[in-house]
């Protein structure tokens, strides 16, 4: 049976679990898990990178360069940045410093060679911040590990929303504007693509919530649901890369993908109880800075 043909099941099964399902065409909140500091910070980790790859992808074009610049400057926010000062006050004032310097030189037209450079210093940047931040067993743990993918699955429906236009996008007096609109633009069978780097954020958004997952050899450590959230896992790639509609993006993520991990790691959904309770292409981060690199 086709995701469209079972999305009111779907969202009838949801609600009947207590769980909240937006209306067609809105952000849908379906699994908000209880936050772990490590996981939304490696979260934001590779957010940011996943702009810088867009910022390589856009040197021809400086405006939408910097408006990807712009995005890394929200995601590495204040409070990110006031988290990685506590342990490494440097790292911290180096990180906006070097973005800075790499909006100034898209601005004035730098050489491609001098901006991948800058490229390379913010990259390792991120990964002093990552090592003085977050404790390498930690890193490791599964239950971390199975957040991150849950995390990575959110931006990908998020950029997913945005590039067909609907969502959140912050306007330049920095108020968030919701858009719900129709442009020419790339088609795909879900619809039109209103927002080609939404749609390549997407894309690798899903693409690295798969590898992660594989990478971690999360299928081992959790239950014999793992192996369901593998299927979903792939099943949400396949369905970006395919154009599905964004309804049928949206199942995928939920049931497919949040779900599933809930119930292979105890996720803890907040305001739900646990599992236990209840009972009694390759895109890894290192290939992500070789493709910044080498646009």
């Amino acid at each position: 049976m086709k995701p469209t043909k079972i999305a009111a099941l779907v969202m009838a099964g949801m609600a009947l679990a207590g769980m909240t399902y937006a209306a067609a065409g809105q952000r849908a909140f379906a699994h908000s898990f209880t936050e772990d500091e490590s996981a939304s910070f490696l979260v934001n980790v590779m957010a940011a990178k996943v702009h810088l790859m867009l910022v390589g992808k856009n040197l021809d074009n400086p405006e939408a360069a910097l408006a990807h610049i712009d995005h890394v400057h929200m995601i590495i926010d204040d409070e990110m940045l006031n988290e990685i000062a506590e342990q490494n006050e440097r790292i911290s004032a180096d990180i906006p410093a070097a973005l800075d310097d790499l909006a100034a030189m898209v601005e004035s037209g730098e050489e491609r060679s001098v901006i991948i450079g800058q490229f390379r210093e913010i990259s390792s940047l991120l990964a002093e911040a990552v090592s003085v931040r977050i404790d390498s067993e930690h890193v490791s743990d599964p239950h971390v590990q199975a957040l991150i993918v849950a995390g990575l699955a959110d931006n990908a429906l998020a950029s997913y929303e945005q590039a067909h236009g609907l969502g959140e996008h912050m306007m330049d007096d920095g108020q968030v504007m919701e858009e719900d609109h129709a442009m020419e633009g790339d088609h795909v069978a879900g619809g039109d693509i209103v927002d080609h780097d939404a749609y390549v954020a997407a894309k690798a958004f899903a693409t690295l919530a798969k590898n992660t997952f594989y990478r971690e050899h999360l299928v081992d450590e959790g239950t014999e649901v793992a192996h369901d959230v593998q299927s979903g896992l792939v099943e949400l790639r396949e369905a970006m890369y395919g154009g599905h509609s964004v309804e049928d993006v949206t199942v995928v993520v939920h049931i497919g993908v949040h779900e599933k991990l809930r119930e292979a790691y105890g996720l803890e959904i907040e305001g739900h109880a646990t599992s236990e309770e209840e009972s009694g292409d390759h895109m890894d981060e290192g290939a992500m800075d070789d493709h910044m690199e080498g646009q």
